[in-house]
């Protein structure tokens, strides 16, 4: 989903500062990638790099042909202009970055940063690979519809040249539905890179004129089953689609939702298409009752600020009555109170000195010290990822400072943060840390989320979110750990009969899928003490077809 349209008065300074409407949210999201280029080529290993002019000199050969000036790279880096998609290839070539990590990254930016109708970027010019010609286009066709394992930059080859020829039919149409579906569980299971690439060609299906009835169709059906691993992701994928059947279906599930995951992922769908004025008002009455009786969810923090977010941007009376009903059930220092008031998690003081705290050790722990005094936009950036309602803004930013040498020191300053006990009965805080953390945290921090998810004395919703964590985090748990978590999980699932402790069991299964161990899925599947959701996502897991999953990893 799309990030904020709001950037801090003046320069984007500290969260202190008075937020003013000063961008688009495409201009917004321009001038963060530009900042992604800066500080790889500014911090990373190559120091001589840190010359704009060295930089532009090493710039031609690779996947670039043309020349390139220092000033060049200047209206690049500071967002004056967009940096055509080879020329982000280039950075990853120049500097030894993962391949695919800064495109894949900016290609997610720019579309959530787009509305439905306008989001299909052409890359086929710039793509990963030359253009694609007839023959090679029966052969992905016959590789995603088939048995054969499908990297991450054959989905993109596809779904460019897709993008590019918006009459293009596949016959019969329930080939169609083969390929959607096999990519749907593709994105489900795969992480980083692997994942960002996977969900960007969904994106692109979800907008073709031929292709989008089927990929909208697929990805509610897939959402409907109970048993479904992963619905959140499915189900907010609709945002992405400005076919009156997403919106359909979003609303559903949140009127009559198949889990309460898939209810989660609706309620995140729904802010963008909210902002962007898809739902109609008979929707939007459903809407807004849904979101307001929210207030009484004591125990759903995510869902709760997100509901409250939604309402916010609502403009008729629908949302005054909504908001007032939120305003007088919610306690002081609830974050409902800060998001109706701010769009905000937390007021302007608290975020400022956790934000401050948390940059100055981000800054301590780099290996080599910055060329200027200070960044003043990776304040911005730490206080949309521990501040920002909805989870798919605090996602991109988290995935876009991943992509920086920023990533290691940072996760590093959110684990010692999160390493003090007192912490944890902060729910919200905690919850926005282990988010980050899912796409920062690296083997060390994994430790730090380990240890967290069977401590006692956690409040119930941060051993959910620990649990579910440990399916995305950096690093690898033992086999010993997870049978030491599962016991902990049943036990206090066993203790609390009727109520969410449960959910931190199916979460630990998710992540236990994530991992791929299936000796310990199959026992989860077959095991009686593990509620009845957990032994369905484990059954999902074990069914996903082995080349589906060698697949997501590439």
């Amino acid at each position: 989903m799309a990030g904020s349209g709001y950037a801090r008065s003046g320069s984007e300074g500290g969260p202190d500062q008075q937020r003013v409407r000063v961008a688009s949210t495409a201009e917004t999201w321009r001038n963060r990638t530009a900042w992604m280029l800066r500080t790889n080529r500014l911090i990373g290993p190559e120091q001589r790099y840190g010359r704009a002019a060295l930089f532009a000199e090493a710039f031609q050969g690779g996947c670039w042909s043309g020349e390139v000036s220092p000033s060049t790279i200047s209206r690049w880096e500071t967002g004056v202009v967009p940096a055509p998609r080879l020329a982000v290839r280039r950075y990853e070539e120049i500097l030894e970055l993962e391949p695919g990590l800064l495109t894949a990254v900016t290609d997610t930016v720019r579309r959530s940063a787009s509305r439905p109708a306008s989001s299909r970027v052409k890359t086929r010019a710039g793509s990963d690979a030359a253009d694609v010609d007839d023959r090679d286009l029966d052969e992905l066709l016959e590789k995603t519809s088939g048995g054969d394992v499908v990297t991450g930059v054959e989905w993109d080859r596809l779904t460019s040249t897709a993008t590019d020829l918006p009459d293009l039919v596949v016959m019969p149409r329930g080939r169609r539905s083969v390929i959607v579906e096999r990519l749907v569980i593709e994105t489900s299971v795969a992480d980083g890179t692997a994942w960002m690439k996977r969900f960007e060609a969904l994106n692109r299906l979800l907008t073709h004129r031929r292709w989008q009835q089927t990929a909208v169709d697929v990805c509610a059906s897939i959402a409907r089953d109970p048993s479904c691993g992963t619905p959140v992701e499915v189900i907010a994928a609709l945002d992405g689609s400005s076919h009156p059947d997403a919106q359909r279906h979003v609303l559903a599930q949140l009127v009559r939702p198949s889990g309460a995951c898939a209810f989660y992922g609706a309620l995140l769908a729904s802010a963008r298409i909210v902002r962007e004025r898809r739902f109609t008002p008979v929707q939007l009455t459903a809407l807004a009752t849904v979101a307001g009786g929210l207030v009484d969810a004591a125990d759903q923090h995510e869902a709760r600020a997100l509901a409250a977010e939604i309402l916010r941007q609502l403009s008729d009376q629908t949302r005054d009555t909504a908001v007032s009903r939120l305003t007088s059930r919610a306690a002081p220092g609830d974050a409902v109170q800060s998001v109706l008031a701010s769009g905000r998690l937390a007021s302007a003081h608290v975020s400022r000195v956790v934000c401050d705290r948390l940059v100055h050790r981000t800054f301590g722990m780099l290996d080599r010290d910055l060329p200027h005094s200070d960044d003043r936009l990776l304040t911005v950036l730490v206080d949309d990822i521990l501040h920002h309602p909805v989870f798919d803004v605090r996602l991109y930013t988290s995935m876009l400072i991943a992509a920086t040498p920023y990533r290691r020191a940072l996760a590093a300053a959110l684990a010692a943060e999160f390493s003090d006990p007192r912490i944890w009965h902060n729910i919200q805080l905690s919850l926005t840390i282990l988010n980050a953390l899912r796409i920062l945290g690296g083997p060390a921090e994994r430790l730090v989320v380990e240890r967290i998810a069977v401590a006692a004395g956690v409040p119930v919703e941060v051993t959910n979110a620990a649990t579910h964590a440990l399916g995305h985090i950096g690093g690898r748990s033992p086999q010993r750990y997870w049978a030491e978590s599962l016991s902990h999980c049943l036990a206090l699932a066993g203790a609390s009969p009727g109520t969410d402790r449960h959910v931190a069991v199916t979460n630990l299964t998710y992540a236990v899928g994530m991992a791929g161990e299936r000796t310990l899925l199959q026992q989860m599947r077959t095991d009686d003490r593990t509620p009845w959701s957990a032994r369905a996502t484990a059954a999902w897991f074990l069914d996903v077809p082995q080349h589906v999953r060698a697949s997501a990893r590439l």
